[in-house]
């Protein structure tokens, strides 16, 4: 591991990978622990975005805070993989595994959001119209495209 890289060198990454598939301008998202990278490649390359989200970005995990709303596993996870960083590559195997069987894995995560998340996913219907929501190659290269389609269902 390189100790002089930070999230910022990040930035640099995405322009490395850019330019070598021959993209100019493009969109970035990330979710939870992403949204630093997303920031950070706002913050050094905006001239190369065209747009940038964040969803349900993560505090930084040594403010208590950031635990709050958090999933007690996430929590414990957060915390072994701190002390622990060699457990990331079993967590991810484990999530491949679990990905193996996705209504399992679905139905489990369910079960740590939220009692008010929960609550959506109790009628079937509102629960797959969430999970089923495509996100289309229009979406990608537009700053409103599924902003938009979502409005219209």
């Amino acid at each position: 591991m390189d100790d002089h890289r930070t999230i910022l060198s990040w930035a640099a990454d995405v322009i490395e990978l850019a330019d070598h598939m021959a993209i100019d301008t493009f969109s970035i998202l990330g979710h939870s622990g992403g949204a630093p990278f997303v920031a950070a490649c706002a913050y050094a390359i905006p001239e190369r975005l065209q747009s940038a989200a964040i969803i349900s970005g993560m505090a930084p995990i040594e403010k208590p805070e950031s635990r709050i709303g958090m999933a007690r596993g996430q929590i414990i996870a957060n915390s072994l993989i701190q002390t622990m960083p060699w457990l990331t590559s079993v967590m991810m195997r484990l999530t491949l595994m679990m990905l193996k069987n996705p209504n399992k894995m679905m139905k489990h995560m369910i079960k740590q959001l939220p009692e008010v998340d929960q609550v959506l996913f109790q009628d079937p219907e509102t629960g797959k119209a969430i999970i089923d929501i495509p996100l289309l190659p229009e979406d990608a290269n537009s700053r409103t495209g599924l902003g938009v389609r979502l409005r219209r269902s």
